[in-house]
């Protein structure tokens, strides 16, 4: 564009009109491309339904008793579906590797009839299993180890050979928390108990910043009176952290609280505490130099390393960046020092921080939690954790996807749908806190951007006993 020839028009209002005209015909194609990149990408979740997967027993107690051979398959198709896969196996490959320690966390608190039902628990593991994961390297978890002992599912655990564990048992990191101005008296196992009357601290637990390198995530689809669903989370984040009894009935406040803790679960985590002067050291003598316990899971010697204050644009070699970090973290005035590495198509990004206390923690862009399914069997619509299945529904369906907030959207979809055909009074309003996670970059919560992939088997009709 001539702007010269533009620039000896009679400076009138008509060639004011016309200069801009023109400029904003020229960036116009500019401004459809910034449009198109900043457009917010959408999410994916694959529901499978199969009628009949619940079923009323003769006996009592009547309540809906999954059957585990119709869950089964229900998972299979789920996974077939959510990865493209041929079979089963190779889902699970795809998700996860032999080498990984897989956490799978329940919702035990509601108890197996309206949290994570045993059966789909059950055939969680045996897909692991059967897809070449060792069974010491799955742990099933929540929070405390009570429910997981009511629930039934410290035998379930005993009976496939697979590990179990409660956050509180495991402990909590003391430099890894959210701060939130609320305070409350401490339940026994967090981390201050007896020692302070209140904290304002939510630590997250060592289970998860310490030995888990993936999370399968199982929630119920469980209506809560001031969350409006337990699902996924509320679920991560109230069960990987300590103090949070402070929270309940604060709406305010867990619209703040559940996406920062679930974000502090799913993307933070600790390398050691101490002593990582010394295994660089060695490290760096040794031949071949191994990268093994002084990097985030997943990172090897193909990332890229960068130590920004040395060359922001030039990667080093990973020791010497890291040796460089910590020179950093000790020179005067001591404070964190900071390596980023990425994978060679930029595509995640690790910020390893090196503390002068000697604390070396990390912040992943990649969610650990590998897999959300959603345990839709059953959608207890009020009461919250408390058994009310009068006011329960059968969905017969498992929800598979990786944004936690699209499928708490559809949670919460379904639970006021539910709420309103009983003509009950409509769950408060809950989104909020969903948006909140979507501006936290945890998920999309708008519902247009959200592809729901529905797939419906046969009804099951269970094998005939001679």
């Amino acid at each position: 564009m001539n702007w010269h020839a533009l620039a000896k028009l009679r400076y009138s209002q008509c060639s004011r009109l016309l200069v801009l005209l023109v400029a904003g015909l020229s960036v116009l194609p500019g401004l459809r491309q910034v449009a198109a990149q900043e457009k917010p990408a959408g999410a994916r979740v694959v529901i499978v339904e199969q009628p009949g997967t619940c079923r009323a027993p003769v006996r009592k107690p009547a309540y809906f008793q999954p059957q585990p051979e119709a869950v089964h398959q229900l998972l299979e198709e789920g996974l077939r579906r959510w990865t493209g896969a041929t079979n089963s196996r190779a889902a699970w490959r795809q998700l996860v590797s032999t080498n990984d320690v897989i956490g799978i966390k329940i919702a035990a608190e509601a108890g197996p009839i309206i949290g994570t039902r045993p059966a789909v628990v059950r055939a969680v593991v045996n897909g692991l299993l059967a897809a070449g994961i060792p069974a010491r390297q799955i742990i099933l978890w929540d929070r405390h180890d009570d429910p997981l002992h009511a629930g039934g599912y410290f035998q379930l655990a005993k009976e496939l050979g697979v590990g179990i564990e409660s956050a509180a048992r495991a402990g909590y990191e003391p430099q890894l928390f959210h701060d939130e101005a609320v305070f409350g008296p401490l339940d026994r196992g967090d981390l201050d108990f007896g020692k302070l009357e209140g904290s304002r601290h939510s630590h997250v637990t060592k289970l998860v910043t310490r030995r888990l390198d993936k999370i399968i995530q199982i929630s119920s689809l469980l209506q809560h009176p001031v969350a409006g669903v337990e699902g996924n989370l509320y679920g991560l984040a109230m069960g990987g952290a300590d103090n949070t009894r402070r929270f309940q009935g604060l709406r305010p406040f867990l619209h703040n609280v559940v996406p920062n803790l679930y974000r502090l679960t799913a993307h933070r985590g600790v390398i050691m505490d101490r002593g990582f002067d010394t295994a660089l050291a060695k490290a760096t003598k040794d031949s071949g130099g191994s990268l093994r316990g002084l990097v985030p899971p997943g990172v090897n010697a193909q990332h890229l390393f960068f130590y920004e204050p040395h060359d922001a644009e030039k990667p080093l070699p990973p020791l010497q960046a890291l040796q460089l970090a910590l020179a950093g973290a000790a020179r005067p005035p001591p404070g964190p020092a900071k390596v980023i590495i990425t994978d060679k198509a930029e595509t995640q990004t690790w910020e390893q921080t090196i503390h002068p206390s000697g604390l070396v923690e990390y912040s992943a862009s990649a969610s650990r939690v590998c897999l959300h399914i959603v345990d839709a069997l059953l959608c207890q619509y009020v009461g919250g954790e408390e058994l009310r299945l009068q006011y329960s529904t059968v969905l017969n369906q498992l929800r598979l996807g990786t944004d936690p907030v699209a499928l708490d959207v559809l949670s919460l979809q379904d639970i006021e749908r539910q709420t309103m055909a009983a003509q009950l009074r409509p769950v408060a309003e809950s989104l909020q806190l969903l948006r909140h996670a979507a501006l936290l970059g945890e998920g999309v919560a708008d519902e247009k951007l959200i592809r729901v992939e529905r797939h419906r088997l046969p009804p099951f009709a269970p094998a005939k006993t001679p």
